[in-house]
């Protein structure tokens, strides 16, 4: 009983996740990122907690932030202020960012990062060095993006709306899949019937219909002297 339920559980959470991804993947092909911004956050200090940090070579503190949610998708920005040193030590021309932006339902559940320094960053010997590029993303064919910020399928995990999507998915999925089942096999076991064929049991050891052994619920009939 303990392994059936078991496997379950991880056949359902497993087809959750899938459900998951699979729902973050058609919202980004159907809506892409809205341009209406309902909800926005902004704020300054080290204090954020980011879904993803600016690369530790970047040598220039976060001074900004802003997070914008939708219903289907959520953009968490990290800006970081352009720094001058020594001459003779690195420096910093321009700005640089990452942007985070998320896909699903009801929590924004899987993302794209892309990470971009504008112009250049030098370093020590004064030689440009460069750490732009995108991580956690799939490349989508031209006629199947929705904008500069709808062109990958999204992969990465964002926590905890991954875990939260997935679990509600799964109660869901193995609802539909198993408890009928369940119900079933407990409704039977209450009347004293095989939780397999549903053969009445009562003062019987084994389901003659089936073979399968009576549960330890099952009704026994009164000895008769």
């Amino acid at each position: 009983m303990r392994k059936r339920w078991a496997m379950a559980v991880l056949a359902s959470l497993l087809l959750g996740a899938a459900l998951n991804i699979a729902l973050a993947w058609a919202v980004l092909l159907r809506y892409g990122v809205p341009t209406s911004q309902p909800q926005r956050q902004h704020g300054e200090g080290k204090d954020v907690r980011w879904i993803r940090s600016v690369p530790a070579n970047w040598p220039a503190a976060a001074n900004s932030w802003s997070r914008i949610r939708w219903w289907n998708c959520t953009i968490d920005d990290q800006m970081v202020i352009p720094e001058v040193k020594d001459r003779f030590e690195r420096h910093v021309s321009g700005s640089h960012w990452v942007r985070v932006v998320g896909w699903g339902w009801p929590c924004a559940s899987v993302g794209v990062v892309w990470l971009r320094e504008e112009p250049i960053t030098l370093d020590v010997e004064g030689m440009p060095h460069r750490e732009s590029g995108i991580r956690g993303g799939l490349p989508l064919p031209k006629f199947a993006q929705r904008g500069p910020w709808a062109n990958r399928l999204p992969v990465m995990p964002m926590w905890p709306g991954f875990a939260l999507n997935t679990l509600l998915y799964g109660a869901l999925v193995g609802s539909a899949l198993f408890g009928p089942g369940a119900i079933r096999r407990t409704l039977r076991r209450r009347r004293g019937a095989c939780i397999v064929c549903g053969y009445d049991l009562t003062g019987l050891a084994m389901c003659p219909e089936c073979g399968a052994p009576a549960g330890a619920k099952a009704h026994q009939a009164p000895t008769v002297h």
